[in-house]
């Protein structure tokens, strides 16, 4: 009987979930009648939706439970451990209850304390209506990498701006620039520079304060490449090409606060097209080669405004 009462509860509850919005839901992962009847009866001055998914779950997979069922929290029990999982905040609350089957004072008492985990405001304030928005959210982000190609390695320093229109994906233009590489064939001693200009586009995968973020760009690099020669008769060469650039890499970041992330970024970066440059005539020997292929490993610090 507990049993079929548990899936019409579910089958109910998946009927409603499409209309109701991630604010005013709560997943209930525990079949217990008198813990729903305690929590439905608890959360009501809130008009929180409380819905019933018994599937066994952990605090790594309360993220994907509260998107696939668009709840703002999950509460379940392991053993005498009550867990109150909130999405928007990314984290869980703790607190010892009773374990096993609940009587109607035990049940009251664990709704009582889920009601405190949740932090809730006063009732009166959920029925005002939301703050405007501003529009998307604004990412402004800072790196310094190493950078790897031709076996040399080069200081970076990216600034990236992108807005979030939906969901988790950002767009935005990506600028960097850094140090020189230098070079030295016979008697020419040289040096190659480069700039970058790119759209960049990401995609951000959340679980709790880590996030992980591909990425991908592409733009143009303004390469530049200036030598000198120190033989018996002087020569030069001052070469500026404008090149296509991709580069593909990801980042996995830890908020510190709901506006700032610092974490680590690998990338690769790909230059097309690049110039191999000769000394002067009469013998046109290679003096450099543009690395068509680098690896660059930094570190990135990011504040999301209007978030």
């Amino acid at each position: 009987m507990l049993r079929l009462t548990t899936v019409a509860i579910v089958v109910l509850a998946f009927g409603r979930a499409v209309a109701a919005p991630r604010s005013t839901r709560v997943v209930l992962v525990d079949p217990d009648p008198e813990l729903l009847r305690a929590m439905t009866t608890a959360l009501q001055p809130w008009k929180l939706e409380v819905i019933v998914d018994a599937s066994p779950i952990d605090e790594i997979g309360a993220t994907e439970r509260a998107d696939a069922l668009r709840a703002r929290f999950v509460v379940w029990r392991s053993g005498k451990d009550l867990v109150v999982f909130d999405r928007e905040r990314g984290d869980a609350q703790h607190r010892d209850v009773a374990a096993g089957a609940l009587d109607p004072v035990d049940a009251a008492s664990a709704a009582l304390s889920v009601k405190t985990l949740m932090r809730l405001p006063p009732p009166e304030e959920m029925d005002r209506p939301p703050p405007p928005t501003s529009g998307p959210e604004l990412r402004v982000q800072v790196g310094t990498a190493a950078r790897i190609a031709s076996g040399q390695i080069s200081g970076r320093l990216v600034g990236t701006v992108m807005v979030k229109p939906i969901a988790a994906l950002r767009v935005g233009a990506m600028v960097d620039a850094g140090t020189r590489d230098e070079f030295k064939i016979a008697s020419f001693t040289g040096t190659w520079s480069d700039w970058s200009v790119l759209a960049v586009a990401s995609w951000t995968i959340a679980r709790g304060k880590l996030e992980l973020e591909p990425w991908i760009a592409g733009g143009i690099t303004r390469s530049h490449v200036g030598a000198t020669s120190m033989g018996a008769m002087a020569e030069s060469i001052d070469e500026r090409d404008t090149l296509a650039a991709l580069r593909v890499g990801g980042a996995v970041r830890y908020r510190l606060a709901r506006l700032w992330t610092v974490g680590a970024s690998l990338g690769v970066e790909g230059i097309a097209g690049t110039p191999t440059y000769t000394r002067p005539k009469p013998d046109d020997k290679e003096l450099y080669e543009v690395p068509a292929l680098g690896f660059a490993v930094g570190l990135v610090v990011a504040a999301d405004l209007g978030r």
